[in-house]
């Protein structure tokens, strides 16, 4: 008799599965407006997707798409056991592909580096590659800027020498127009801000000041400022050459204002002085705020109402600890588009994950692209739960490249004003 309930039981919990999975079918759905150009896999240039049994798995710095190529940053570990996870560098490589095809093209490196390698692409379709220093016994490794031209051969090499490593973290931001990069080092007791123009790698400004841990983090920057986080989760805002001030991140939209909760995803940079706000959710409807630095908000975008949908931001445990290029700041390089990776979850599947104790089989996963100055619905372009980069092209046309998984793929943007955007107000 007890073995005859459990199976009833076991058959009831399948049937509210199966409910829960035809309810949210009409997420499935493919958006038209986003054409799938071309997919290649990583997996013959050394790319380990990752697992649940350890860190053997590829770390993954980015992607940066061109008009004529495609950079992927890409690292392994040489000896990933999990004893020796983290104590050696990642060895990195560079992958090239054809923008109009995904050809392989070939491979640059690898070189050595610590977490938080990057690729880039600038506003003259350059490629900079960001390896981060890293220390081996007593001997520390600067980190170095790698300056890629269009056809991917190296130009330029910068050795990023801060006299020790940063005990807390080492930072590499790009502006949204792809013409200014910043690498930023904490120490102890200081911290070291390098501000570049990216197309040539000359230094435009280099400031050393105190600091305390309490002092914000730089997150984000543009061609004149920089957005920071302190570790009471505070956001503040800065000139290059002043002081922080304290950023009120949009918080008062008068619509939704007392009945939200904020999702886990910083403010950054949409254009010079104006932020894609923090999301955060209302009554099951993610909201993202466009503000000014005083707080003004410009325009207020959803990602639609699901009254039986819980939200979450998007992450994948395979990018990089120390990465920002998980796909939480997507924005085109004219300030037009902006983007965030959202994961959605029928609540009767929500319970069915945690009550049997499995993944989460009834979530989709979408990154989400919406138009900054315009009232258009989002455009969702499926993906799976291991969206580890995203980037719009560096031309400023409506395509972008993603790396979902070991798959590279290009998309672009139909039935979308392609007009260039006039400056926000």
């Amino acid at each position: 008799m007890s073995g005859r309930i459990a199976t009833s039981a076991l058959e009831s919990r399948a049937l509210l599965l199966l409910l829960a999975l035809l309810s949210f079918a009409r997420l499935l759905q493919a958006d038209e407006r986003a054409k799938l150009v071309w997919s290649t896999s990583l997996e013959r240039q050394g790319f380990r997707s990752a697992t649940w049994g350890g860190p053997n798995f590829t770390g993954v710095g980015g992607v940066a798409p061109t008009k004529e190529i495609i950079g992927v940053a890409i690292g392994n570990h040489p000896e990933p056991s999990e004893k020796k996870f983290g104590k050696k560098p990642w060895e990195v490589s560079l992958l090239l592909y054809e923008s109009k095809s995904g050809k392989f093209l070939g491979r640059k490196g690898p070189w050595e580096s610590g977490p938080g390698f990057r690729v880039v692409p600038t506003s003259d379709q350059k490629l900079i590659v960001f390896l981060a220093p890293y220390q081996d016994g007593s001997h520390i490794t600067p980190g170095r800027l790698l300056l890629f031209s269009s056809t991917g051969e190296e130009i330029k090499q910068l050795v990023l020498d801060f006299g020790e490593l940063p005990s807390l973290r080492i930072n590499f931001l790009e502006s949204p127009d792809l013409s200014t990069v910043l690498v930023g080092a904490r120490m102890s007791s200081k911290s070291h801000y390098r501000v570049l123009d990216a197309d040539g790698l000359e230094t435009k400004l280099a400031r050393e000041e105190e600091t305390s841990q309490a002092s914000p983090l730089e997150i984000s920057i543009s061609d004149e400022q920089m957005l920071g986080v302190s570790n009471f989760n505070a956001y503040f805002v800065r000139d290059f050459k002043t002081s922080w001030k304290s950023f009120p991140n949009g918080e008062a939209v008068p619509k939704y204002s007392g009945t939200h909760s904020f999702l886990p995803n910083s403010p950054y940079f949409l254009q010079n002085r104006v932020f894609v706000g923090r999301a955060y959710e209302s009554v099951n409807e993610v909201i993202v705020p466009i503000i000014r630095e005083d707080g003004t908000i410009l325009s207020v975008h959803s990602a639609g109402k699901l009254p039986d949908y819980n939200f979450f931001i998007g992450f994948s445990f395979a990018s990089q600890d120390y990465s920002f290029s998980g796909g939480t700041r997507i924005v085109s390089r004219d300030g037009k588009f902006f983007g965030l990776f959202l994961q959605h979850e029928n609540r009767l599947a929500h319970w069915w994950d945690y009550t049997a104790d499995m993944g989460p089989l009834g979530a989709s996963y979408f990154l989400n692209i919406w138009q900054a100055d315009g009232d258009m619905a989002p455009i969702q372009i499926q993906t799976s739960p291991r969206l580890t980069a995203a980037s719009f092209f560096s031309t400023g046309d409506a395509k972008m490249a993603i790396l979902d998984g070991d798959k590279l793929k290009v998309f672009s943007f139909s039935n979308v004003d392609s007009r260039p955007s006039s400056s926000l107000p």
